[in-house]
């Protein structure tokens, strides 16, 4: 009679953590990789609208800046919101 195999053996059990700690040492870079790429990309298309603004007003003043103004005064030409710090909980500007 065969004798019944009741469980893994101890060279089994080394090979498998060996295989996930191969497979978590390429996944963890590669999903920081991945979320640094998103927050950048986060961050690009939000500078969008100022891009925007920023070629319409060169566009509209004849590739003269000095006429462009983004906050701060009555004129807002830009339509760019002014700055907002955050600071711990609170907001300030």
């Amino acid at each position: 009679m065969r004798k019944v195999q009741q469980g893994f053996t101890l060279i089994e059990l080394m090979i498998v953590v060996a295989i996930i700690g191969i497979l978590a040492a390429i996944a963890i870079p590669a999903y920081q990789d991945y979320v640094t790429r998103a927050k950048w990309s986060d961050v690009i298309s939000q500078m969008e609208p100022t891009k925007m603004a920023i070629a319409e007003c060169l566009q509209n003043n004849a590739s003269s800046n000095t006429n462009c103004t983004a906050y701060g005064t009555n004129t807002n030409q830009l339509g760019i919101a002014s700055p907002t710090i955050l600071v711990g909980s609170g907001r300030i500007g």
